[in-house]
């Protein structure tokens, strides 16, 4: 089989900032700015609003399920949902809008065109999303991974004790995912270092704490769902 080859271009910055904004011309967007944490200002040529390679939406795969790209304040709608279910190499995205309405949409259409495609929860809120056909990606199972593999499996079997260990779960998701909702890494934290799985409940010194009281109404949790001891 004969096979064609273009030669490969060596661009240097001159070359690649023309490329960028021949591809931009191509392809218009509506963007006014877009602030650079790594350049330290805000990019008002379009051209200019790209990502570099080390960020880690690209090398730990957050441009892959993570998908949370806001158009005019909103997220991804339905057509744009569409359009990725469409891309054979993308094989799920995240769906974090916290909202049962606008994922069982995305559900129903994932149900139509493509029923493999993962459509991976994030509504931790929500947690029963499972049962309509959701996959998850939730922050809530890293609280506690055995418990949601005993509730999934129950599920699977059809066990009524499904529904009372979800309920269990779904306060402690209500609770750990309250205002500031980034704060929910440091009560991950907190009821790991409860369930004796971490000597230290510190978390990285910019994201939210929250506050010393919470240890007890997690310990209380926890000894609802069984995993700590009176």
């Amino acid at each position: 089989m004969s096979t064609t080859t273009s030669p490969l271009r060596i661009l240097d910055a001159d070359a690649t900032l023309q490329a960028l904004r021949d591809l931009r011309a191509k392809q218009p967007v509506k963007y006014s700015a877009f602030y650079s944490s790594q350049l330290g200002g805000i990019v008002t040529d379009p051209a200019l609003m790209v990502i570099p390679f080390d960020d880690h939406m690209v090398h730990r795969g957050h441009g892959i399920f993570d998908t949370a790209a806001i158009v005019n304040g909103r997220i991804y709608d339905l057509e744009a949902c569409r359009g990725l279910m469409e891309i054979p190499a993308c094989i799920g995205a995240k769906h974090s809008s916290l909202e049962r309405g606008p994922e069982w949409e995305r559900l129903a259409l994932r149900d139509r065109l493509r029923p493999e495609f993962l459509v991976l929860t994030g509504n931790d809120l929500a947690i029963d999303m499972v049962m309509y056909g959701s996959d998850y990606l939730l922050g809530l199972s890293t609280f506690a991974p055995d418990l949601f593999a005993r509730r999934d499996a129950w599920w699977e079997a059809g066990d009524p004790r499904f529904y009372e260990l979800n309920d269990a779960l779904q306060y402690l998701g209500r609770f750990a995912f309250r205002e500031p909702v980034p704060a929910y890494r440091h009560s991950a934290a907190q009821f790991l270092r409860l369930r004796g799985w971490t000597r230290s409940d510190a978390t990285h010194p910019l994201s939210p704490r929250r506050p010393e009281s919470d240890r007890e109404v997690l310990a209380g949790i926890a000894r609802g769902l069984g995993v700590l001891a009176d």
